[in-house]
């Protein structure tokens, strides 16, 4: 989180499970927003991600119904949101974002 007056607070976590979706990685964020006090106006708020799996079976996506992932309806919202790249970013928004 980066302050108005360029002030910079950063915190990590490290999950207790492989994920495989935005959601996910958005509720990990949340929590860790969520335990930051204020400290006056702020300007940037990133998220960043490592840890990537290497192996060719676990760097790609999981599919529906792979074992190794709880979160299948989440992980095909991941995909149906790949039309932005072909229509545009306006063209498929999660609902709680639309305006």
């Amino acid at each position: 989180m980066k302050y108005a007056d360029f002030r910079q607070v950063t915190r990590s976590c490290t999950l207790a499970r492989r994920i495989c979706d935005t959601q996910s990685i958005f509720e990990a964020g949340r929590e860790l927003l969520d335990a930051l006090e204020s400290e006056g106006p702020v300007r940037l708020i990133g998220i960043g991600v490592s840890r990537f799996e290497t192996t060719p079976e676990q760097a790609r996506l999981p599919l529906p119904g792979d074992a190794g992932c709880r979160e299948e309806r989440r992980v095909r919202l991941d995909r149906a949101l790949t039309i932005r790249a072909r229509f545009g970013n306006k063209a498929l928004v999660r609902g709680r974002l639309f305006e």
